[in-house]
């Protein structure tokens, strides 16, 4: 396997890992969202 091939992929592989953890923190952050969301509605409610 040649250099360039080997960087290439290394960039690729880093790109990917990065795109996975800003999926994680956005869901995290939307369950945090919802979860807000929930306590205000049900203290609403009491």
């Amino acid at each position: 396997m040649n250099d360039q091939l080997k960087v290439t992929m290394m960039q690729k592989a880093i790109v990917a890992g990065l795109t996975v953890r800003a999926a994680l923190q956005r869901s995290a952050a939307t369950l945090r969202e919802c979860g807000r969301f929930d306590v205000a509605r049900a203290s609403a409610y009491e």
